[in-house]
């Protein structure tokens, strides 16, 4: 245990990990701030902050070199959003770039690249003031 009312309450140093926690039943390293993160991570070399899960590998990561965030999953969704808020999305994406997409989907196996389902209303919308709201293309007629 450490403290500190001006700099760092704890620190480590190690050649595998700096810091180590574990825990049977609770968080193994937990970070509480009233005026900031509380936990941070960056790297130089490599992801900020990742999360394994240790029974099938499934991981998440922050901070990536290409991502600010990044999902893997071997059974379920590599990336998953919730949203309950009136004309709030459970994923939004932003680009600020001409040739850029505000939401990207690809599927390399043959399916849907995106998708869209609802039990009523418009499974998918697109909406632009000065273009086309949606432009369907494909190099294969029919």
């Amino acid at each position: 245990m450490g403290s500190s009312d001006t700099g760092t309450g704890v620190q480590g140093t190690g050649g595998a990990r700096g810091v180590y926690g574990f825990s049977s039943t609770g968080e193994g390293v937990y970070g509480l701030s009233a005026g900031s993160a509380g936990v941070e991570g960056a790297s130089i070399n490599s992801v900020g902050v990742r999360g394994t899960y240790s029974l099938n590998s499934n991981k998440g990561e922050l901070g990536t070199a290409g991502e600010g965030v990044y999902g893997v999953s071997t059974t379920g969704d590599g990336v998953r959003g919730e949203g309950s808020g009136s004309n709030k999305s459970g994923v939004y994406g932003v680009n600020n770039q001409s040739d850029g997409y505000g939401v990207y989907g690809r599927n390399t196996g043959g399916g849907y690249g995106v998708y869209g389902s609802v039990s009523s209303g418009t499974g998918v919308y697109g909406y632009s003031p000065n273009g086309f709201g949606c432009l369907p293309r494909a190099s294969k007629q029919g």
